[in-house]
């Protein structure tokens, strides 16, 4: 990104856009390092218990748990998507280094409809995914 170039040989990224997307990929690596240590400890769950249920009722609580912080999520951005996205721009990166120049070209790129969409594409998705294991937990049995 550094090197890009617009068609009039001016840099396409400030040195704003640069540092919030590096801010993105430290905030990213935590996220995906968070969400794989999750899976870590539920694999060696299922391997080291030997009564299943303890595991069932933990995937159930966890899923009890993602379903209310997620509908919450989809509410608070259905409401006023605008104030979602400055609280959670202020939650995970300092000050206001996410706030990117209005004509800039990561503005261009990534407009404000483009999170919105995605914003809520997340949620369904998440929101699939519990309903998903909700379903293979009642197929399994008890």
């Amino acid at each position: 990104m550094r090197a890009a170039r617009r068609d009039d040989g001016q840099r396409a990224f400030v040195g704003k856009e640069l540092e919030h997307f590096e801010d993105v990929r430290r905030v990213m690596l935590v996220f995906l390092v968070a969400a794989a240590a999750g899976l870590a400890v539920i694999a060696v769950a299922v391997g080291l218990v030997r009564d299943r249920s303890v595991v069932r009722r933990g995937l159930i609580a966890g899923i009890r748990l993602t379903v209310a912080v997620f509908a919450a999520v989809g509410a608070l951005m259905l409401v006023g998507f605008d104030a979602f996205f400055d609280g959670f721009h202020a939650l995970f990166f300092e000050a206001d280094t996410w706030q990117l120049p209005r004509l800039g070209t990561a503005r261009s790129l990534y407009p404000d409809a483009l999170w919105a969409l995605m914003g809520g594409a997340i949620v369904a998705l998440v929101l699939a995914q519990a309903a998903a294991i909700v379903i293979v937990l009642r197929r399994s049995g008890r």
